[in-house]
């Protein structure tokens, strides 16, 4: 062993063997063997073997083998080099054992790491306290492997690359200053000066590598870069740590300068060794410091953000935040000024303007400077920029369009929490506790709240009880309903469930219809102020466009009324889709939680007014829609609809309901937090419309549980089970027999086209004359039949009034062999009015009456004139028993003050009749 050349060869770097304990000498023949080296290649002299080592002192290893460079003692017989390693092998980092210690005593914001070529030089370093690692070349930061790929593709096209600041680091390197939480990396190349000022390498001197006469504030030498390839590799790894977005880089070369013979002074060669044992290590410390300290505080200037996973780039709110990937190219990205979200190709970025739309131009100095060396400038590294955002992008991963959500209630972390983005910010609402802000971007959720116009209001005092909302089921009793028993209550629970639309299953749909002047208008005027604040509303609802559909919801969980829906006809003429057909495609996705995780569920959206490119968003949300008839519609989408048919209204006042906007304010805040109370109800409902209904199909099953478990959990609170179960079991079987089993207009429905026109017309108004005050007043033709019965005399020349209304809209009643008829005069004028109304011709209409069972063609007497026309059994077509009809109008004959509400209503629970 020659131990002797060993010591001599450690003391020109200050160290002894001691120093390093793991570094051993071997014999040329050992070194050999290691190194796998052929008979040609073999090494004559002792080697020391630098073994390489990771920060827990297990060794790296490289093809399966601990790796090592060998020093050859003897430089004269080199083959290859002073310093040789495994053919093949890749580049590592040499890590000076004692360099964690070393750090562990440094405070967190001080720590700083020298990259310095060579092992002897590091550990020279580290025992004098400064922290260093060892680079194996100059241009061995680098990640060898990749180089090695690239440089093959290279090779095969002709071509030659080098390694600059855009080769990829050796990971090994990036993996280090991680962990060791290192602040300021200092890039380190033996001698080409001392610590440079800004002007030293002007671009002349890089050009030519010449002699440059330059002022270094002391007195005019003749400089000289002697050893020009250092200075640009140790520039090269400086900005790869730059573009790898390391938090603060130095470039540092130790200075020496000598004299030639002529007595000019010039820069001589000179490592960090070297420095240490001619200046010493006070000198040597205080001048890297120095240079690191410099550092820290033109970053607290030109502070430039770290662009890793958990970075936000805030920037006192007029910043980012990065999202994902929406592809290879494209990121999106949280405009915090606009509130709005940015699709960025980063490959188009190429200048400084492309930035623009995620933050200002000043702010893209702070985040991305790029320093103009010469004249101390600073702009922006767009390319930097570029890379950095690129790299954080990906480490966010995925850019869903299921993170984002809009106006409206989503569903918390945790059971029973909720998260509303209202007009007055986000808010996480917990079981009994007050509602607690949250960010509308938090990195940490991977939830989006974009700002919309329309939101709910989330804090308030004002919440509704249960007698609030058995008030308004007994409110909505004052229409006429096809389903009187049900209806009412039915829409009451779709007006709580909107609510909690992004929070529940299943978003059922709603259709309310009815002939002209059945009330529709009034009621939806009604339904608009209870929702208002997280409505979206539309006049011409038939004519919207599903584009247009899809813009306006945007990425809201909120209620969308569409009036005057009706089939486009053109669409049937032409052949072309219609709009109703495109935004029933919309509603299938927007009825189901199914569909809230995929991306782009319903297609492309066309650009806009603004010149802004649509955005694409998940359909969350229910619908309404209105009008006189309702669409052809495929079994599946009747199945996503709650109908609600009226009948005229018999008379009476106008309903309305002073206070409706604030009344549904305080209903989403009880429905909000009666939220514990949903799955446990709507699993009850459930079980209990399956036994009712085995046989139903299980979406209408889903479509009406919705509705009833709203109304559930706003009437009962979490005290009142047994009240709730006692409910559910008188409600359930009412709804199954009129939404299931007898469901006019949905699945299941049997009304023949002739029996819905009989239907319509019995519940048309007719104007009859008032005997007893005067003037006129309006009542359905059914009501009118009976009192023709009552009253009348069934003959052509009649006096009683209910007989008069009848004649004039070319009607009467007949009582022949103890059965009762209605006589429909076909060609009379008076049919014109009442067909009308009911939204037929007055051909179509008696053509469709001919067609009822029982029904006969005959001639009869109106007034003067005969008629043709046809004869309908009043029972059962009208009336199961005609005799009990006559005498409920004649026992409630001085009674005109009878409401929808019976007089014998629980107030404790809504009426169920």
């Amino acid at each position: 062993m020659n131990d002797t050349a060993f010591g001599q060869d450690l003391a020109r770097s200050g160290l002894t063997p001691s120093d390093v304990p793991h570094w051993s000498v071997v014999t040329g023949a050992q070194a050999t063997a290691d190194l796998g080296r052929g008979e040609g290649q073999k090494i004559h002299c002792d080697c020391i073997k630098i073994p390489y080592l990771n920060l827990d002192g297990s060794p790296i290893m490289d093809e399966g083998l601990p790796f090592a460079r060998y020093r050859l003692l003897q430089a004269e017989v080199a083959i290859g080099g002073k310093y040789l390693s495994r053919s093949g092998s890749s580049g590592h980092i040499y890590v000076p054992p004692r360099l964690r210690e070393l750090l562990a005593s440094i405070a967190d914001a001080d720590k700083y790491l020298v990259a310095h070529e060579g092992e002897k030089k590091a550990e020279a370093l580290v025992k004098a306290g400064i922290p260093a690692v060892g680079l194996a070349g100059i241009t061995l930061w680098h990640d060898v492997a990749a180089h090695r790929v690239a440089q093959e593709k290279a090779d095969a096209a002709g071509k030659k690359i080098n390694v600059t600041k855009d080769t990829p680091i050796n990971p090994e390197l990036l993996a280090l200053i991680q962990e060791l939480g290192v602040k300021v990396v200092v890039a380190m190349g033996d001698s080409d000066g001392m610590p440079e000022p800004d002007d030293f390498f002007t671009p002349d001197l890089i050009s030519k590598k010449s002699f440059k006469v330059i002022s270094n504030k002391r007195d005019l030498v003749a400089l000289a870069v002697a050893n020009a390839s250092v200075f640009f590799s140790v520039k090269a790894l400086a900005g790869a740590l730059r573009k790898a977005a390391v938090q603060g880089v130095e470039m540092f070369c130790p200075w020496k300068e000598g004299e030639k013979p002529d007595g000019s002074r010039v820069l001589d060669k000179q490592g960090a060794d070297d420095w240490l044992l001619a200046d010493g290590v006070d000198a040597v410390k205080h001048a890297i410091e120095q240079r690191v300290a410099e550092d820290r505080e033109r970053t607290h200037v030109h502070p430039q953000r770290a662009q890793n996973k958990n970075t936000n780039f805030f920037l006192d709110g007029r910043g980012f935040v990065p999202l994902g990937m929406k592809d290879a190219s494209n990121a999106a990205f949280w405009s915090l000024r606009a509130g709005e979200i940015y699709e960025t190709n980063l490959t188009k970025i190429t200048n400084a303007q492309g930035l623009l739309p995620l933050v200002p131009l000043e702010a893209a100095y702070d985040l991305w400077p790029k320093f103009n060396e010469k004249t101390g400038e600073v702009s922006v590294n767009v390319p930097c920029a570029v890379d950095a955002l690129m790299k954080v992008s990906l480490e966010r991963g995925r850019f869903s369009l299921s993170a984002v959500r809009g106006s409206g209630c989503w569903p918390g972390d945790n059971p029973g929490e909720l998260v509303i983005n209202g007009s007055d910010g986000v808010y996480l609402l917990k079981p009994d506790e007050q509602p607690i802000a949250l960010l509308p971007c938090d990195s940490s959720r991977k939830s989006l709240y974009v700002s919309r116009p329309v939101a709910p209001i989330v804090v308030g005092e004002e919440v509704a009880t249960a007698a609030d909302i058995m008030n308004l089921v007994r409110f909505f009793q004052n229409w006429s309903w096809v389903r009187p028993r049900t209806d009412p209550l039915l829409l009451t629970g779709w007006v709580m469930l909107q609510a909690v639309l992004g929070a529940v299953q299943q978003r059922p749909h709603a259709f309310l219809t009815g002939e002209s002047g059945a009330g529709k208008t009034t009621l939806v005027d009604i339904l608009r102020s209870l929702l208002r604040g997280s409505l979206i509303y539309s006049e011409a609802g038939g004519e919207s466009s599903t584009a247009g559909v899809r813009q306006r919801m945007s990425p809201d969980a909120i209620t969308l009324i569409l009036d005057e829906f009706e089939p486009d006809k053109r669409a049937a003429r032409t052949g072309v889709q219609s709009n109703v057909e495109g935004i029933f495609g919309i509603l299938r996705t927007a009825y189901s939680a199914h569909a809230d995780g995929a991306d782009d569920a319903d297609g492309a959206l066309k650009g806009t007014a603004d010149g802004k490119r649509g955005q694409v968003f998940r359909s969350i949300f229910s619908c309404l829609m209105a009008g006189i008839q309702l669409s052809t519609l495929e079994q599946a989408d009747r199945n996503r609809l709650m109908v609600f048919e009226l009948l005229k209204i018999h008379g009476g006042v106008k309903p309305s309901l002073p206070g409706a906007e604030h009344l549904g304010y305080s209903m989403r805040r009880l429905m909000w937090s009666r939220w514990p109370l949903w799955e446990n109800t709507r699993s009850r409902v459930m079980i209990a419309l399956a036994q009712h209904s085995p046989r139903s199909d299980s979406r209408t099953v889903e479509t009406l549980a919705a509705p009833l478990s709203a109304l559930i959990c706003s009437l009962f609170d979490a005290t009142q089970d047994d009240a709730a179960t006692a409910f559910i079991h008188n409600l359930v079987p009412l709804v199954v027999e009129d939404h299931i089993e007898r469901a006019a207009g949905m699945s299941g429905s049997d009304e023949t086209d002739q029996e819905k026109a009989l239907r319509r017309l019995v519940s048309a108004n007719l104007p009859v004359e008032n005997t007893m005050f005067g003037g006129r007043e309006t009542m359905p033709v059914a009501k009118v039949i009976v009192g023709s019965g009552c009253y009348g005399r069934q003959d052509a020349y009649s006096s009683d009034k209910h007989d008069l209304a009848l004649y004039l809209a070319g009607m009467t009643i007949k009582n022949r062999d103890g059965r009762w008829w209605l006589f429909v005069a076909k060609g009379h004028s008076g049919l014109d009015t009442v067909a009308k109304s009911a939204g037929y011709t007055p051909v179509a209409m008696v053509q469709l009456l001919a067609r009822l069972p029982g029904a006969e063609g005959s001639r009869q007497r109106i007034g003067p004139s005969r008629y043709h026309g046809v004869m309908i059994p009043i029972e059962p077509l009208i009336f199961q028993n005609f005799a009990e009809e006559m005498q409920a109008l004649r026992g409630s004959r001085d009674d005109d003050s009878s409401t929808a509400v019976g007089s014998n209503d629980n107030e404790s629970l809504p009426p169920l009749h």
